[in-house]
């Protein structure tokens, strides 16, 4: 087993599917991951070469799922808690950080129980350049056959003259996604329901993700506007809508 902490040991702990196993209740497991990314706020601004008296808000972190293929899936977990609640790690945190002019970002995969911080990137948009902030999920439809219909489909005849088998359609995911006016996006996955198959059908913690996501959009919103005040001194009110939408701003010095 991996050199861990006690509270490592108790976030795995937490996981294991032993009657023997002293396993923390949800809500210790929930203050156990609230204490083991609070370094990551000071974490992140290093790896952005920020310092804190460049922010002028505070930051705001997402959790959200990995990207599997980039992780080593035998130290994956996931698990519905009592309060029909979906956890799992490692996941994947998003630390945004507010400079005057710039959102500046700082993502990476996260396992709590050793500490560990994977896959890092870093990101900078200034504001004018962000054209969206979507909230988007992905669905996808199938036709399920009965065992008679499943025959008949195989029957090319039959197949093109019957109209067999019943379309269901159900959500595949669910992403925040932040959009530049040059096309990048920063998007962070906060529900997964194929995942969510593989559990005993709980929930994910979507009104944290919420929380976070509303902040986030307060703040670039606020932002934003201040930037169209500043640049916009002295033009018509229809010259600063036509300006927010084509995105013609002045070149930043």
């Amino acid at each position: 087993m991996k050199n861990l902490s006690d509270d490592g040991k108790k976030i795995l702990a937490y996981y294991s599917s032993s009657i023997f196993k002293n396993k923390p209740m949800d809500d210790e497991y929930d203050e156990l991951i609230r204490s083991s990314v609070q370094n990551l706020f000071e974490y992140a601004l290093n790896r952005v070469d920020l310092l804190k008296s460049q922010c002028d808000r505070p930051a705001v972190m997402l959790r959200g799922i990995p990207r599997l293929e980039k992780i080593n899936k035998d130290d994956f977990r996931i698990k519905t808690g009592k309060d029909n609640l979906i956890r799992y790690f490692p996941f994947e945190v998003t630390i945004y950080n507010f400079t005057i002019d710039s959102l500046v970002a700082y993502q990476c995969d996260f396992d709590p129980s050793t500490r560990v911080t994977l896959n890092e990137s870093t990101f900078e948009y200034y504001y004018e350049d962000i054209v969206s902030l979507e909230t988007l999920s992905a669905s996808r439809s199938e036709i399920n056959y009965t065992t008679v219909e499943a025959i008949v489909n195989k029957i090319p005849i039959l197949k093109d003259v019957l109209n067999t088998g019943e379309i269901s359609q159900y959500d595949l995911s669910q992403k925040f996604i932040l959009t530049t006016s040059g096309g990048t996006k920063l998007p962070v996955t906060i529900a997964d329901y194929i995942l969510k198959a593989k559990t005993d059908d709980g929930d994910f913690p979507l009104a944290e993700s919420f929380k976070a996501i509303t902040t986030i959009r307060k703040h670039i919103r606020d932002k934003k506007s201040a930037v169209v005040t500043k640049s916009n001194r002295g033009l018509s009110k229809d010259d600063v809508y036509l300006r927010m939408l084509t995105g013609d701003w002045p070149e930043k010095k």
